[in-house]
């Protein structure tokens, strides 16, 4: 892993940022933690009930990925275990964007990464391709969402904090988000404690306004 300190000029703070390159040597997916034999369509309608079963994907007894009318999609199972009871969108909120002592940027124990820039029309300099098998690159939710946003402007990300902030080729930050831009990007997603990946990509990303639409496809074990 190659870590580099770029000095950002955002509240005069020095921020380190770790930058990681494609690790050629990352085992394929063959081995048993990598998910790649099956696959599998989620999809929660405009408006639908959050609470089903039928609108929830159980990945696993500890992730339950499901999306709320608003807000991004979330791990339902994390709150239960350990709030008993469902999310509320300001914790949601609160989560995604660090608002909390324990923000984790999005999916709690789920961290997630880009595996392929073909036809994106990315910079062809991008280095932060994840590997499932190996947990480099594998960011926040909110990260994520904030790499894509960034590459989508024409921008080289080369690094990324712990905050949901990237930084970009030449100087700068960004941890905005267009959550639609998620679309037709392939991805993994890592869950730590069970050291599990799998392959996912979204289909449809409602906006808030649209009643919390979501659609991806996944791997299965």
């Amino acid at each position: 892993m190659n870590k580099k300190l770029l000095t950002i000029g955002l509240l005069a703070i020095a921020t380190v940022f770790t930058s990681c390159k494609k690790d050629e040597d990352a085992p394929d997916d063959s081995d048993n933690n990598v998910w790649s034999k099956g696959e599998k369509t989620f999809t929660k309608a405009s408006n639908a009930d959050w609470t089903l079963s039928a609108n929830q994907d159980k990945i696993t007894d500890d992730v339950i990925f499901t999306r709320q009318d608003t807000k991004p999609i979330y791990n339902n199972q994390h709150y239960q275990d350990s709030l008993g009871r469902d999310a509320t969108t300001d914790e949601l909120g609160d989560d995604f964007w660090f608002n909390n002592a324990a923000a984790v940027g999005g999916t709690h124990g789920v961290l997630w990464g880009i595996v392929d820039t073909t036809g994106q029309g990315w910079d062809e300099d991008f280095s932060l391709i994840a590997k499932p098998g190996k947990p480099a690159n594998f960011v926040s939710f909110h990260a994520l969402a904030s790499m894509i946003t960034s590459l989508n402007d024409g921008e080289n990300v080369i690094g990324f904090n712990g905050e949901g902030e990237v930084a970009h080729e030449g100087g700068g930050t960004n941890d905005g988000t267009v959550m639609k831009e998620l679309e037709g990007v392939e991805l993994a997603a890592y869950i730590v404690d069970e050291d599990i990946y799998f392959y996912i990509e979204f289909i449809e990303w409602g906006d808030n306004a649209s009643g919390g639409a979501l659609s991806y496809k996944r791997t299965t074990k």
